[in-house]
Parts: structure tokens; sequence; C-alpha cells
């Protein structure tokens, strides 16, 4: 039913969290599409639910989950923006729609990560008001119907644009614990003198994590796992620096390049060369993992170098 009323200002914010693997830029996106064969969300995947409430002055916040629930799968995709609809309790619409902006690119979601939106219920004006129930969620391919603690009174008039969305942002899951991840080296090629290697990360929990910045690798020998030589140099000329990389529970990867410089690259510096038994790599300064290694490295001089966590 429908009424004419002045009611106040209101404002109804939706915190969304979705699980997603989403990324922050169009390469990193089309890195993580690569290689895959992911089908489009739908409702099958998607799961929604209310799960705080916030009452404010002229407003009221709703912290709202829409999660991945299909574990079994690598992830779907989305594109376009997020669709929101107030409903009555006899699942008409009420009012018209609202979208946020769309995506640049298809991006991936996978389970646990997140992703927020802001909807906004303008009021505080003489309008023809209907009572809303529960609000639609559509995202790519899925819609859900997520119901509201309270009714609220939503303006339906034509003409303005009561209800807006604002831009999907897309936050990083928590930061990976090492004990959370399987680091292991792998060779990858030799060139002018350098010994490439990929210390990769994968991510074996039921939990989504970050990885960001480069770590810190030390070459070392024996078993009290004595440094020999300096540390790795840290170089962006090894890798992507596009900001957080996304690990995906259970089978999520990211890697940095490491890279070794052969002694006799340097002759007649005084190099010193011994061989390492080991790498330890350092993430976020205090967590340390050992990985079995044999390489040579210079003990007088920095021979190795180390590039920022990539896709």
């Amino acid at each position: 039913m429908k009424h004419t009323r002045k009611v106040d200002f209101v404002v109804t914010t939706l915190a969304l969290v979705v699980s997603v693997g989403l990324v922050p830029s169009q390469a990193q996106a089309q890195s993580s599409l690569a290689g895959t064969h992911l089908v489009t969300c739908t409702s099958r995947d998607l799961r929604a639910a209310i799960s705080a409430t916030t009452t404010l002055p002229g407003g009221t916040m709703y912290a709202v989950s829409l999660t991945n629930s299909n574990v079994k799968s690598k992830g779907c995709t989305v594109s376009g923006g997020l669709t929101a609809q107030f409903l009555a309790s006899t699942s008409t619409t009420v009012a018209t729609p609202a979208s946020s902006p769309s995506l640049t690119d298809t991006r991936v979601l996978r389970p646990t990560f997140a992703a927020h939106a802001s909807v906004a219920t303008m009021q505080g004006v003489l309008c023809t008001t209907q009572q809303a129930t529960s609000l639609r969620l559509s995202l790519a391919d899925a819609t859900r119907v997520v119901q509201l603690p309270e009714p609220i009174e939503v303006c339906v008039d034509a003409g303005t644009e009561w209800t807006s969305v604002s831009g999907l942002t897309l936050p990083y899951p928590a930061p990976c614990a090492i004990a959370s991840l399987r680091t292991t080296l792998r060779r990858d090629a030799t060139n002018a003198g350098v010994r490439y290697f990929r210390i990769v990360f994968t991510n074996v929990t039921r939990n989504a994590c970050t990885l960001q910045g480069t770590p810190r690798v030390q070459a070392v020998i024996g078993a009290s796992h004595r440094a020999v030589g300096p540390p790795a140099a840290a170089t962006r000329r090894l890798g992507w620096s596009g900001g957080p990389v996304n690990l995906a529970a259970r089978t999520g990867r990211a890697h940095s390049v490491f890279g070794a410089t052969m002694p006799s690259h340097y002759a007649p510096l005084p190099c010193t060369a011994a061989r390492a038994t080991g790498l330890v790599v350092t993430l976020r300064r205090t967590q340390r993992v050992l990985i079995p290694a044999s390489l040579i490295v210079c003990t007088k001089m920095v021979s190795t170098k180390i590039g920022p966590i990539s896709p």
C-alpha cells in the first residue's frame, strides 16, 4: 500500500561481504584468469545473509554477506555492477532498482573473498512511500534476496532517483601466515650468467589470504642454517608490482623470482664462493621458512636478488 508522508532522511548502507577472488587492476584480473575456464557466477554459487545491523541517527546500516559457497569450484566470474532492488512483503518491487558503476573488466570470485558496496535510500522530503521488507541483490548471473531486520519506508515517486548504489570496492583477505603456506623452490632458467628460480607460495588452508611486497631471502649453510653471504637484493625488475596478491583457499598460488649470479661472472672481484644448502624466506619481517636448495653464492658481495610477490 502506498501513502504520502514526510520522513526523516535515511541512508541504508550495505557492507557486502562477497567471497571473491577479485583483483585491483585489469592486468591482475587477466593474470588470474589465464589458463582457467571459469563460468559466470549464478545463484547456485552465492549465499546472502545479513550479519549485523547498526542504527544511527537518520539512518540504518546493514552488514550483508554474499558468499561464494561453491567450495568445490575454482571460482566463478563477474562483470558489470551490483544491482539492488527493494521488495515489499508480497515480493513486488518497491521503487526502481539502482546499480553501481560497472567493473572495467571481468573478475574472479573465489570462496572466502570479500567485496563491499553501499546502497543509499534518500528521504526527508514530501514523497509517496511504500514499505520494503527485503532487498534483492544481483551480481553477474546471481540474484539473491535478503530480508531486512525491520521494514523501512522507501520513496517511490517517479522522476527522482531515490536509491543509489556506490561503486563496488574490493578489499583483501587477511595476510597469509607462513604456516598456512607451502613454500617451494622451482628452477626456471639461466640467462646472462644468472640462474633464475621461482619461490612458489601455495595456500593450503581453508581460508583465502593475501601476500604483498618482497620477501627477504638469505642463503644458509649446514644444519644450523648459518647465513652465507649477504641477503638477496630486492628489485622490482624481477616481478609484478601491482599491489596485494589474493590466494584462494586450498589452491591459491603466488611467486617471487629469485636470481643467483654465477661467481665466475664477478671475476676478478673478490667473490669467495660457497655452496649454500638452503634459503631462509622471511615474510612480513618475522615469519620464516627454510627451503632446501643447493646453489653457489658469493660470501664477500651480494650475488643474489629477489623480486616482489606476483600472481
